[in-house]
């Protein structure tokens, strides 16, 4: 049989199948060597090490290496090689946002299998898995509307939106979101598809199950590919058991798998959820269930108040909500009586669903909501083992309706996935080949001779319970790739300050200064992306943009970064000032500056971090040894996403953009800083050196360097005596 890594190397050969398949397409094609690479180390990671299952292989690629078609061809070509529809084989890819799961099944997929078709002789599909929180729930938009007119908040435009979501044909809200905006007062998870949802209700999710079933490459999310996996014990394979099985993964965005498993495993049940869900129970008669859930909304309201009144110091606000962490001694009888809450509440909702089994509710429908019973009863065993270093119980409030939710707050969310691809016994992974990759998986400044250490540590690969594949797995960055100058912060410049709490004001110094950054910018010409890390700062430094005359457009809460970016591309000098554009915002030729007014370093009085440091005080790890702890915890996500960042400016080769970094905490380079002339003497401490590793290595070291040219722009608060210009 042929080799794949031979045939891999030959569809990448410079004018191989991949040449004249992107061609074929109408494509241009430029034969890319790091890419060659790429595809040769992916194919050898797919082809694994015999009979060994649950091979763990890491390939971080920058951009400019083509990761997508880099995985996708040598993909197809191993099921075409081994006749995946005889076999019962088929590929799993998994990405975190949806827009990459769209562009991977409506373009990238189109040339792998014309490669694979050309080579193998294989027909191979595609199809997308989504889950049903991505689908309308019509009756609960109609529940919606009537309560929103109830309270007087049913606007025309909030009835129009609700109208269009009734009427939308294929169900999919996120197809209808990609050309609607979401009500003001609407969130996702009030209108969507939940468990117990009557057959005509849920016949768009049904469809669309059936449709992909018999796809060779199936493409999911990480959230759902997690679900499945750990609440269902199988992975997307539903009920039927001669559907096929996966064979091999590939796991794109993974960087991002922790924001996932945060999502998945932080176990957020609401009142309303399950309100809904026994609602949806009723017709079989189950009392019991209702009585229960009818409880917990009364208790939930009365800590409520009790908590906000009575324990400011444990009660802690968000908006009208708050949440309490319930491993704080002092709300003991509060732990205990949620404790026995959720416990009745799991107990009742797996009899319901049997019982609505038993008189034809679909499969499918009880094991969701044997989902929702398992992860009351994670709340439960929470609450009673304390000292859990990786779960800790909190009861919440949502910041707009107060509505009262138990959650489980995973401290370490990325460790929770380690059982997914677990490879000791008893314990067998579903994959018999994993392969993980992301153009950023390590954080930048780590140690090079500890090769992904910081994202293996993140996600809980260990020794003791995986396969990892050490020898296989690399990091790959193009030699050349766009072009890049660089205007950074005067040293004179106030640090910005305000914390990276939202409800503490930035420096009002630093933002005038980074308004007039944009400005200059603006100045120039061409496209400006602003990344900020919180709202506050976006709505604070558009402000004073404004007053100095720039016309921009600035990314709302409650609104989605796509509903912007059709203005921006229109206008070839807008400025687009938004926190949700770090990652996934791929803008190919359009930029000409990125301007980072502030590093994002992150919060640290979430819930999480609240619950992180009460499991260390209970630890007797006082709580300033704690926020050190968390401090170099959160720095490689910080330096991880600052890279993301900077690569919004550089998606091909063509582009060439400005990247203004506005933060005196970041580095300057030697050129600068040892000239008195340019009297840029106030250096960041040592803790912020690694962060001029998050820029890519070809413009900092080498002929080609850029960042040692790189200009000061001048800060007018203090002195006005600057040589340096911008």
């Amino acid at each position: 049989m042929t080799n794949l890594v031979d045939l891999t190397k030959s569809a990448f050969a410079p004018e191989g199948a991949v040449a004249a398949a992107m061609r074929a397409a109408g494509r241009s094609h430029t034969y890319n060597p790091k890419q060659d690479e790429y595809a040769t180390l992916m194919a050898q990671a797919i082809l694994g090490r015999g009979d060994l299952r649950g091979l763990i292989t890491l390939l971080e690629g920058e951009t400019g290496v083509g990761k997508t078609v880099g995985y996708l061809v040598p993909m197809c070509l191993h099921l075409g090689l081994t006749g995946s529809q005889k076999t019962g084989r088929k590929g799993l890819l998994s990405t975190y946002r949806l827009e990459l799961q769209r562009q991977i099944v409506d373009r990238e997929f189109a040339i792998a299998a014309a490669v694979a078709k050309a080579l193998t002789g294989a027909d191979l599909t595609v199809a997308p898995r989504k889950g049903r929180r991505n689908f309308i729930s019509v009756s609960r938009v109609r529940g919606l509307m009537a309560s929103l007119k109830e309270a007087g908040q049913l606007t025309d435009e909030t009835r129009a939106a609700l109208e269009s979501l009734i009427e939308f044909p294929s169900g999919d809200l996120m197809l209808w979101r990609e050309v609607n905006d979401m009500p003001a007062r609407v969130r996702a998870e009030d209108i969507c598809l939940l468990p117990g949802a009557s057959l005509s209700e849920a016949a768009p999710y049904y469809d669309h199950i059936e449709a992909s079933k018999d796809a060779d490459v199936l493409v999911v999310t990480h959230a759902l590919l997690m679900r499945s996996c750990l609440r269902w014990n199988r992975l997307l394979d539903g009920d039927d058991e001669d559907e096929r099985r996966f064979d091999v993964g590939v796991i794109d965005e993974a960087d991002r798998l922790p924001s996932a498993a945060d999502s998945v495993f932080s176990a957020r049940i609401s009142v309303p959820m399950v309100e809904r869900i026994v609602e949806s129970l009723e017709p079989y008669d189950v009392p019991d269930t209702v009585k229960a859930v009818s409880e917990w909304r009364k208790w939930m309201d009365s800590q409520f108040t009790s908590l906000s009144e009575n324990a400011p110091s444990v009660f802690r606000r968000e908006g009208a909500g708050g949440f309490a962490v319930l491993a704080d001694p002092r709300i003991a009888k509060s732990r205990v009586e949620a404790r026995d809450l959720a416990n009745t509440m799991a107990s009742e909702l797996r009899k319901g669903a049997g019982a609505a089994l038993r008189q034809k509710l679909p499969s499918s429908d009880y094991h969701e909501i044997i989902g929702i019973s398992d992860q009351l009863m994670e709340f439960v065993k929470a609450c009673d083992n304390l000292g859990d270093k990786l779960k800790s119980p909190v009861m919440q409030w949502s910041p707009v309706r107060t509505y009262g939710a138990f959650s489980v707050v995973p401290l370490w969310p990325g460790r929770l996935i380690a059982n997914v691809w677990r490879a000791k016994e008893p314990y067998q992974p579903w994959l018999r080949s994993v392969i993980m990759t992301s153009a950023t998986l390590d954080a930048p400044g780590e140690r090079p001779q500890s090769q992904f250490y910081g994202f293996r540590d993140q996600i809980g690969i260990v020794p003791e319970w995986h396969h990892y594949n050490d020898t296989g797995s690399a990091s790959l960055s193009p030699d050349k790739f766009g072009k890049m100058r660089f205007m950074l912060a005067d040293r004179n410049v106030p640090k910005p300050g305000g914390g990276e709490d939202e409800e503490e004001e930035s420096n009002p110094e630093w933002i005038a200064y980074s308004a007039q950054g944009i400005m200059a910018a603006k100045e120039r010409g061409g496209r400006s992306l602003v990344l900020l890390p919180s709202y506050r700062d976006t709505a604070s430094i558009a402000t004073k943009a404004r007053e100095l005359g720039v016309d921009l457009l600035e990314h709302k809460p409650g609104t989605r970064l796509a509903d912007y970016l059709k203005a921006f591309r229109a206008d070839p000098n807008a400025v687009l000032i938004t926190p949700g554009g770090w990652e996934g915002l791929d803008l190919p030729g359009l930029l000409k500056h990125v301007i980072i007014p502030r590093v994002p370093f992150p919060m640290l009085d979430s819930a999480r971090n609240r619950a992180l440091l009460d499991a260390f005080a209970l630890r007797g790890i006082d709580e300033n040894k704690a926020m050190r702890i968390l401090f170099t915890y959160y720095s490689a996500d910080t330096r991880r996403r600052l890279r993301q960042g900077i690569g919004r400016g550089i998606r091909s080769f063509q582009d060439d953009v400005t990247l203004w970094v506005l933060d005196p905490r970041f580095p300057l380079p030697r050129t600068i800083t040892s000239n008195r002339r340019l009297r840029q003497t106030n250096l960041p401490s040592l803790m912020y050196v690694a962060l001029v590793n998050c820029i890519p290595n070809r413009f900092r070291s080498g002929v080609a360097s850029t960042y040692d040219d790189a200009e000061i722009f001048p800060f007018q608060g203090l002195t006005k005596d600057l040589t340096a210009t911008g």
